[in-house]
């Protein structure tokens, strides 16, 4: 029996921050072995790649799949033939399906079907709404939970929305007991039911463009990371904050960091490239849900958040609508 299943021959490795020539082994699914080039060991497959780089797999922490529920826009099959050829070894999706993962049942029937389909590995988020399903979900292996604070109509579930404090740390406490990661979408949804009232008895049109006004303005965000941090301190909870994109919040959650609070901060692709100018002339089918960065500052807080660190993870919010 070949000591190795499979050996990349001839390529440029990404490895220790650096292209560097190798050979790469492989073991079951495991890289057991990098190589200088040309010294090809007990191989059961070689694949001659030379002139071609060899990059580590991506990570998708953030995924909306379709399935179940919504089968006709995608299923764990297309998503996985999406996520191939993008590079994307293994994606992690929300609960927001038909019917929402909230429970251990539906989350094995849909690691059943993932299974059955997925070309790529992947992991599943189950609500934190239900209080006495979050040791039954950690003990069925789920990868960590997921509460929005944002509500509403599809594609945010009201079903799935907590936003009182107090229901929330409880959920946050007995979620720290499971030791995973609370990913957690923050939104002040009553400041922003209150402005998009106000903007309406201002005459403001009922369109993309105002919901995208109200929706992106920093206090909306930096209110609700305030108390979100507040309670993480409490509750001592994994937290995991997604769609940081406002410049008050990623400042909250830089010095949160700095002072040792056990928060991840993550952010879309989408925040670092679309504008009012895609917006005014594209409309909605390219600013998706009305996502605009209001200000030149807040574009400054997102690049600067990258680059020191404050942002550890990019997350596509693949999301078929």
């Amino acid at each position: 029996m070949a000591e190795f299943d499979l050996c990349f021959s001839g390529g440029r490795v990404f490895v220790g921050g650096e292209l560097v020539d190798a050979d790469l082994y492989v073991k079951g699914e495991i890289v057991a072995l990098l190589s200088s080039r040309g010294a090809i060991r007990d191989t059961a497959r070689v694949v001659d790649v030379s002139g071609k780089l060899l990059l580590p797999g991506i990570i998708d922490l953030h995924a909306h799949t379709r399935d179940p529920g919504y089968t006709h826009k995608e299923d764990f099959f297309t998503v996985s033939q999406a996520a191939a050829a993008g590079g994307i070894t293994t994606w992690v999706d929300m609960p927001n399906v038909e019917p929402p993962t909230t429970t251990v049942e539906l989350l094995e029937e849909k690691r059943a079907r993932a299974k059955k389909e997925s070309l790529v590995d992947f992991g599943h988020f189950a609500s934190g709404v239900n209080l006495e399903e979050i040791p039954k979900l950690a003990k069925a292996g789920v990868t960590g939970y997921k509460i929005f604070q944002v509500s509403g109509a599809y594609p945010h579930d009201p079903r799935l929305a907590l936003n009182e404090e107090g229901k929330l740390l409880e959920r946050f406490r007995a979620i720290a007991k499971t030791g995973l990661p609370c990913v957690v979408h923050p939104f002040n949804q009553p400041l922003f039911d209150y402005f998009s009232e106000e903007a309406f008895a201002q005459g403001k049109p009922r369109n993309h463009v105002t919901f995208a006004e109200i929706y992106t303005r920093n206090v909306v965000w930096e209110s609700a990371i305030a108390s979100l941090l507040a309670l993480q301190r409490e509750s001592g909870v994994r937290l995991h904050v997604v769609h940081t994109h406002a410049a008050g919040s990623l400042r909250l959650l830089r010095r949160a960091k700095a002072q040792g609070q056990r928060v991840t901060v993550e952010i879309d692709p989408k925040y670092f490239h679309l504008g009012r100018k895609d917006l005014a002339e594209k409309g909605p089918q390219v600013c998706p849900a009305g996502f605009v960065p209001e200000d030149e500052e807040r574009m400054a807080e997102i690049w600067n958040s990258l680059r020191d660190g404050t942002i550890d993870n990019l997350g596509s919010d693949h999301a078929p609508h």
